[in-house]
């Protein structure tokens, strides 16, 4: 993994992570969700990890490469409870990447499961449902 700028790391702080549910909601680094929770409580998990696999360690692949790096993870996940969704850049400087909020994830494998698609990053979320930034090697 590239070395991680302060820049990067509060971009990834900064970002709006937007899950596909009904409604759709969003979650931000270190702000409780109630919906989140709510989601949590219905799946009937206590953790979840949400990860990406576009654009590892950061650097911008083209869009059919990374919706092939999406379909490839949504296949890794058959038999687990996870929402779509995608990381927004609020100040519109970074496009929207796809993502997956997954139920039941602990951070063990979500470290696991970030290392595999080259992210630098993921956010993991307990029970008290705050999303929570670990960054991969520093976990």
């Amino acid at each position: 993994m590239e070395r991680l700028t302060p820049e990067l790391v509060s971009a990834y702080r900064a970002a709006i992570y937007r899950v596909c549910h009904e409604p759709p909601f969003e979650l931000k680094v270190d702000e409780r969700s109630a919906s989140l929770s709510a989601w949590l409580r219905q799946s009937d998990f206590e953790t979840a990890a949400l990860i990406t696999a576009a654009n590892p360690a950061s650097r911008s692949l083209p869009d059919s490469e990374n919706q092939q790096r999406h379909a490839n993870l949504l296949a890794s996940l058959v038999g687990r409870s996870f929402l779509e969704g995608e990381n927004l850049d609020p100040a519109g400087q970074w496009p929207a990447e796809r993502s997956v909020l997954i139920a039941g994830m602990g951070q063990e494998q979500a470290r696991v499961l970030a290392r595999q698609w080259g992210q630098n990053a993921w956010l993991q979320i307990d029970s008290d449902a705050i999303p929570r930034l670990f960054l991969v090697g520093n976990e």
